[in-house]
């Protein structure tokens, strides 16, 4: 549901969470009408090539429009896909990349204003968190119970990366 609503939300055509977890490589994606990769059998190993390839560039733009200063393999999956903007953000947990959140757009070049690309990097920071958490049921639970008990609280608390001071959590 997040997918669908970041996707339609920001003006994307598609929405793609990747992760690596005990199990293996996962993906949960949303597809708008009318999105379809020229080659769906190998969408999701390509997946996990954009996020590969995106890594080992210089600079990293979170939005990539119409295949400036991009690699020959990397445009060549941006065509398979017929992608003309790709918005990309890793996942790090401890310094190690643990999967990233992928958007497309595929009609034009699509641009994010600042505070659109700002108020997006917050709320996948937050999707992050939770989709970082251990996979135990209890865990998710007690995670849970501590975050409805700190948004009751009536002073302010938030959480901050203690390497990158950036906000993680803030009560209402």
């Amino acid at each position: 549901a997040i997918l669908q609503i970041l996707a339609e939300n920001y003006g994307f055509q598609r929405a793609v969470i990747l992760l690596k977890n005990a199990e293996g490589n996962v993906d949960y994606s949303f597809d708008r009408e009318g999105f379809e990769p020229e080659d769906p059998a190998c969408k999701k190993e390509r997946e996990w090539n954009y996020l590969k390839e995106y890594l080992e560039m210089e600079g990293r733009p979170a939005v990539i429009h119409n295949y400036d200063n991009l690699n020959q393999h990397f445009i060549v999956n941006m065509l398979k896909d017929r992608i003309n903007t790709i918005f990309i953000q890793p996942f790090v947990v401890k310094g190690e990349l643990v999967g990233a959140f992928m958007m497309a757009e595929c009609t034009g070049e699509h641009d994010l204003t600042e505070g659109q690309e700002k108020e997006l990097k917050e709320i996948l920071s937050t999707v992050q968190m939770h989709l970082t958490i251990p996979e135990q049921k209890e865990s998710r639970q007690g995670f849970m119970a501590k975050t409805m008990i700190l948004d009751d609280f009536d002073s302010f608390v938030y959480a901050v990366d203690a390497d990158t001071y950036e906000l993680q959590f803030i009560n209402r």
